[in-house]
């Protein structure tokens, strides 16, 4: 519903003519909105992940890559649903996935940006391996908390408690 709200609202094509949607159930959606042309796109569904390289009109293309692994699988016993087992194992390849093309993308000569819910925390060693290089834009310039996710049982809460949607850099951004 939200890709085809996208597509039907004319302001939304007038400002951002530019664009890559992948509509799927659930979270796993995606979509890159641009003011600018696309020199090309690349698509992935394992992780979700769109990668796009930008004219930013300057002579120099700057590539975004947007990306979306599932989180970690926690198991929980009881009624309480106490936690007993974390297991980031599939998450981080993942990520390992991500910084591939991260990498990949650097490569070629334009600045990155990455972008999305990493469903990770800059306390994890995945995080540490996604984000080797780059820059964190709220541990750079963030002010407050920073917190951008909340467990569902606690949704009425005004404020995230863990971070784990990022935008990240390469230092020529």
């Amino acid at each position: 519903r939200q890709a085809d709200a996208i597509v039907a609202d004319p302001e939304l094509a007038s400002r951002y003519a530019h664009r890559v949607l992948e509509p799927r159930d659930g979270s796993l959606g995606m979509g890159l909105l641009s003011a600018h042309p696309l020199l090309d796109e690349e698509v992935r569904s394992d992780p979700a992940m769109i990668r796009a390289r930008v004219d930013l009109g300057d002579g120099r293309p700057l590539t975004i890559v947007d990306a979306h692994p599932l989180p970690a699988r926690i198991t929980v016993a009881g009624a309480l649903r106490v936690p007993v087992d974390y297991d980031a194992s599939q998450r981080d390849a993942a990520l390992g996935v991500v910084r591939s093309v991260v990498e990949r993308s650097t490569a070629e000569g334009a600045g990155v940006l990455l972008v999305g819910d990493l469903n990770v925390t800059d306390r994890e060693p995945g995080y540490g391996d996604v984000a080797a290089g780059l820059i964190d834009a709220y541990l750079q310039v963030g002010w407050g908390p920073g917190g951008t996710w909340r467990p569902s049982r606690l949704e009425q809460l005004p404020f995230g408690l863990l971070r784990i949607d990022h935008m990240l850099s390469t230092a020529d951004i």
